[in-house]
């Protein structure tokens, strides 16, 4: 079943038991911190009332490629994520590397033509900053994905919904519309995705606060899981029945966070996600390391039960091929 196309915090102290040879313990109080980091994660949301998927089913969230892209990790990315056959891919931006470096179409050629072994599985392109930074990238974004710069589908009774902030740091006015009238009309589907490159969600829950639009709808509407990208480090937290999450880079620098001597337990690591919807509509959300050379492969499975109580997880190492 291929995706169909519709139209265009509370305080939470964390118990973490990493095991990897040997167990630790460590306990983060996000107030204290910028945001709440974790190094990878695993997630499992009990699925919102409403319609159940009719079929499990896995995707991926591929991250930012760009603002100074490695050689040879973003390939690597869509490699192993295709390899493990996901029934469709979400990007979540910066897919070139936009202004001062040449000519757009070249641009978009050349990105394309690196993802081109992988696209026998159905692509979803969120904008990001790189890509669409004028009129004329608008044009050339939709040009080369096919895609305008805000949709919906849904996959198996589930509904994702892709917007654009390219442009702006919040969601402007006419996509917290289109946002309102797409998740009204899917009211009754679950679980619910909404896809955004800038996560501005970020500031507003750092200090304490959920009066702001996007999260109003998303907690009116049952949304599960609000993702997205820019920051090149992987951030996770919960605000009531909605968690958020920011997929750390895919093949964008990772220099800011290792300049600072920070790296995979910050959550400056090459990475993907993988999200998995079982047959009772609970939703898995694994952060994958990327393989060697880039990366161990590790991931952490994570277990959230209630907001207020402890997260435990775990790392496992990749698995034996």
């Amino acid at each position: 079943m291929l995706p169909r196309s519709i139209s265009g915090p509370s305080h939470i102290s964390i118990s973490a038991r990493l095991c990897q040879n040997r167990s630790m313990s460590a306990r983060l109080a996000w107030p204290a911190r910028w945001v709440l980091l974790f190094p990878a994660l695993a997630l499992v949301c009990a699925s919102a009332a409403g319609q159940s998927p009719a079929q499990p089913f896995q995707f991926a969230v591929i991250g930012d490629r760009t603002g100074r892209a490695v050689p040879g990790v973003h390939e690597a990315i869509w490699k192993e994520v295709c390899s493990r056959r996901p029934a469709f891919i979400v990007t979540i931006g910066d897919h070139i590397e936009g202004p001062g470096a040449g000519d757009l179409e070249q641009q978009w050629r050349d990105y394309l033509e690196l993802i081109r072994p992988y696209r026998n599985i159905p692509v979803y392109f969120t904008p990001g900053n790189h890509d669409v930074f004028s009129d004329a990238s608008a044009h050339a974004f939709t040009r080369n994905t096919g895609q305008p710069l805000q949709q919906s589908f849904d996959y198996a009774g589930a509904h994702f919904v892709i917007l654009d902030n390219s442009r702006s740091l919040e969601l402007d006015e006419p996509q917290l519309a289109f946002l309102e009238q797409d998740l009204a009309r899917n009211a009754g589907k679950s679980p619910k995705f909404v896809f955004f490159h800038k996560p501005y969600w970020l500031i507003p829950l750092k200090f304490h606060s959920s009066q702001f639009r996007l999260h109003e709808l998303a907690q009116r509407y049952r949304v599960n899981f609000v993702i997205s990208g820019h920051t090149h480090q992987f951030t996770a937290l919960r605000a009531g029945p909605v968690t958020y999450v920011v997929v750390g880079s895919s093949g964008a620098s990772l220099e800011r966070g290792l300049s600072l001597g920070q790296g995979f337990d910050e959550g400056w690591f090459f990475q993907y996600l993988w999200i998995s919807v079982d047959k009772t509509g609970r939703v898995h959300v694994t952060t994958c390391e990327a393989a060697p050379p880039y990366g161990k492969g590790r991931r952490i499975l994570l277990e959230r039960r209630l907001t207020t109580q402890p997260i435990a997880f775990k790392v496992s190492q990749p698995p034996a091929h």
